[in-house]
């Protein structure tokens, strides 16, 4: 994920367990900041894509405004 560039990892909450598990792992590895929110639906439609579950932000800016929302909504 560091040579990638992602700033911040998406994943849905609906990702099967061991996925988030593998997923997990990996950012903390990585040191690569993550957050849980919706569900795949709610990530495929906010962004045009079918099907994913795990997204990868990749610029610092939009990384830090989007997990600060994200926080404000868990309060």
């Amino acid at each position: 994920m560091k040579k990638s560039g992602i700033r911040l990892l998406i994943i849905a909450q609906d990702m099967a367990e061991n996925g988030k598990k593998k997923i997990v792992r990996t950012a903390e590895h990585t040191g690569t900041p993550y957050a849980f929110w919706g569900s795949s639906g709610d990530l495929s439609r906010i962004t045009g894509t079918a099907g994913r579950f795990v997204f990868g932000i990749t610029d610092e800016r939009f990384a830090g405004v989007i997990l600060q929302e994200i926080h404000k909504r868990e309060e």
